[in-house]
């Protein structure tokens, strides 16, 4: 299906147009610029700004334009498994028998994807809300801007997987569901952040997807799937493998074998012919791990090979490959360099005494199995080990309110218990354990709490002097704490890089409930919410609209001056090391841009000897310690567009319009009133499209 290639990204990019348009199309609706009556969700609606139409249709007649030409093959498109339009898209494209048709159909299907999914996000009719208020923000910065990012992503690697699959370097891939990097999972976890910024209320009040935040990101979630999946079988009508030769793929694993054995992962040859095992390795999705190579076998389409999982030898000798698999994981399958194939499980979906694998065997889709360590794979039948169900309970009385794990004072991590119930907690019944791999649930001392009363345990791996409570492990700046009775879940706080960091915890504000932010300490008091700072990484832009330098603003949140030098900043290379700031000191309230840049700037102004990334991340250190942290991924951060705190040294992280050296705004609505000029590479399209600029409101 390699004709399919010059299709994907154009179409990816009409997609992406529409849903930026009717985004556009919302904003200036809710803040009174056009029509209420207008329906933003149909672009060919009376009250539907005509200069963003007339953007979405010129890029789809450009598109069918240049579509024979792109395709290069003198193949028909029945050939190519295009033999008619679905549904609503037949209406307008009755017959295909040229790649004009194809084209014809591809952009009809694109732009249906983008409207059914911008009518989940927007509903029939958002509100007119002028003053940018929190329900402006949740619709337009939250939702609207949310489903387009996550749909992005999702479109993108799956055609990357089906190219790779095309060009025979995987096999047995389900690239409509395939996420073996865990790209689309990131993506979602991002939109799924976006909304639960949004208040219940807000979204009850937009007449969106749900009136709760959880409603609103499965129902977002659920859209954006469909419609990716639904142009994705568009595009490749007759999608699969590269065929004819015999090829490996991962068939089966265990990762919660019966009675203490071994985890173990099964290969299968498809195809024809045999295959080598010594030219692949296997690794599991442990960054630091090394792919362990395969025994110098021969195997046989059709046939299975089975090699253990564990990190120590096998006492019969075994085949084996040195790590174990864990309940959440995923195997990669290495040839010359290059992974041609990924088992990927979530939790839950290989339970102990079950496995996980395809079925049918080396073509199907995951799923939970009965173990056939090399045989025919089959269906669950239910049937697995007595360990006890694994829930969270919402309305526990005891939950984990908050955690250090960098303490200010080189004092040892912590975390903080806090009985939210009416009734005393005994809590020797209960355990915890972090999300290190292998590590066993520790008992929580033989105390009993009243309600409303916390208790402060220090997470060290040697006793505190003081005979204080504590646990024998440490946290980490991207680390959770998980609180069970038996083998039962009960809460679990989280944390991400750069939501912990040195001077500052994470926990629940208020005390027992609300979404986990960042705090000040306050071991065994109520939490408060931390002021970020002293000196913040304000904002940055990595894609300067004039082709100028990449830069990032610096802002002193402090009440006195701060001594520049005493900080460093790096980005996210492995290879390069902390850059030290100007010699200077910054006032409270001021600013200070620099220039991010592997170029000598010739007016001598301040820069780093590094570019900024389109997904990147800037850490700011102070004694060897991380003391803010910025991330953003290319959708963040466009050509044109800068990324930032809103408002300035808060938790809040938008795209902003760029303000080097002045108070951040967020990205501006653009005028429908003039055309300036049309130019290549617009902030939202990255595969040569065009867009139009606008002169701002």
């Amino acid at each position: 299906m390699l004709i399919a290639t010059p299709f994907s990204h154009s179409i990816d990019g009409i997609s992406e147009m529409v849903l930026t348009e009717v985004r556009s199309c919302h904003d200036q609706r809710m803040r009174g610029f056009i029509e209420s009556a207008a329906d933003c969700n149909d672009p060919t609606d009376i009250g539907f700004p005509s200069s963003l139409a007339e953007k979405i249709a010129e890029e789809r007649v450009s598109f069918v334009a240049s579509a024979a030409s792109a395709c290069e093959s003198a193949l028909t498109p029945a050939v190519n498994g295009y033999h008619g339009c679905a549904a609503p898209c037949d209406a307008s494209v009755p017959a295909i028998s040229t790649y004009e048709d194809v084209a014809s159909c591809l952009v009809c299907s694109a732009t249906e994807a983008a409207l059914t999914a911008a009518a989940s996000a927007y509903g029939a009719s958002p509100p007119i809300d002028a003053d940018k208020s929190d329900l402006w923000r949740c619709q337009i910065s939250r939702v609207g801007k949310a489903m387009p990012g996550y749909l992005k992503k999702r479109m993108k690697y799956q055609h990357k997987c089906q190219k790779t699959e095309d060009l025979g370097k995987t096999v047995g891939m389900d690239c409509p569901s395939d996420d073996s990097k865990g790209r689309i999972a990131k993506a979602l976890g991002k939109m799924n952040g976006r909304v639960a910024k949004c208040s219940d209320g807000d979204l009850a009040a937009l007449a969106s997807c749900g009136q709760t935040v959880v409603d609103e990101q499965i129902c977002l979630a659920q859209a954006a799937e469909a419609a990716s999946d639904w142009l994705f079988d568009e595009i490749y009508p007759d999608a699969g493998g590269s065929g004819g030769t015999a090829a490996l793929v991962i068939n089966e694993i265990v990762a919660g074998a019966v009675s203490g054995g071994s985890d173990w992962i099964e290969l299968y040859a498809i195809g024809e012919g045999t295959v080598s095992l010594g030219d692949y390795s296997l690794v599991d999705d442990n960054p630091d791990r090394q792919a362990a190579a395969l025994p110098a076998l021969t195997l046989s389409a059709g046939e299975f090979f089975v090699i253990l999982a564990s990190s120590d030898p096998p006492e019969d000798g075994s085949d084996y490959v040195p790590f174990g698999l864990g309940s959440d994981d995923s195997v990669s399958l290495i040839l010359d360099e290059a992974t041609v194939d990924v088992l990927d499980w979530d939790e839950g979906a290989a339970p102990c005494g079950a496995s996980y694998g395809r079925l049918p065997d080396g073509t199907g889709d995951g799923a939970t199995l009965n173990p056939t360590s090399g045989a025919a794979n089959e269906s669950y039948s239910g049937v697995g080990c007595d360990e006890g169900d694994t829930v969270v309970d919402s309305g526990a009385e005891l939950i984990l309110n908050e955690a250090v794990a960098k303490d200010a004072g080189a004092g040892d991590d912590w975390f903080e218990l806090y009985v939210r119930g009416d009734q005393a907690v005994y809590l020797g019944d209960y355990s915890v354990v972090d999300d290190s791999g292998g590590r066993v649930p520790v008992a929580l001392p033989a105390v009993t709490l009243a309600s409303g009363e916390f208790l402060v345990v220090y997470a060290t791996e040697v006793a505190p002097a003081d005979g204080s409570y504590f646990v024998n492990f440490k946290l980490g700046s991207d680390d959770s704490v998980s609180l069970l009775i038996g083998d039962d879940l009960i809460d679990r706080l989280e944390w991400d890089r750069g939501e912990a960091l040195l001077g500052f915890s994470y926990g629940r504000f208020v005390d027992g409930s609300g979404e986990p932010q960042t705090l000040a300490p306050t071991p065994g008091y109520s939490n408060v919410p931390a002021t970020r700072g002293p000196l913040v990484i304000n904002e940055i832009v990595a894609s300067d609209a004039g082709g100028g330098s990449d830069w990032f603003e610096l802002y002193n949140n402090s009440g006195g001056s701060l001594a520049l030098a005493d900080y460093s900043i790096v980005d996210d290379d492995a290879a390069h090391v902390p850059a030290p700031l100007p010699d200077l000191s910054l006032g409270p309230g001021e600013y200070l841009v620099i220039n991010a840049t592997d170029v000598v700037p010739g007016d001598g102004s301040d820069y780093v000897p590094f570019k900024l990334g389109a997904s990147d991340s800037l850490s700011l250190s102070f004694g060897g310690e991380t003391v803010d942290y910025l991330d953003w991924d290319g959708s963040d951060a466009p050509t044109g567009y800068s990324y930032g705190l809103y408002m300035d040294a808060s938790y809040d992280e938008e795209t902003l319009s760029p303000t080097p050296g002045t108070a951040n705004r967020l990205a501006e609505v653009f005028s429908t009133d003039s055309v300036e000029e049309v130019r290549q590479g617009s902030p939202f399209r990255q595969q040569g499209a065009y867009s139009v600029r606008h002169s701002k409101l």
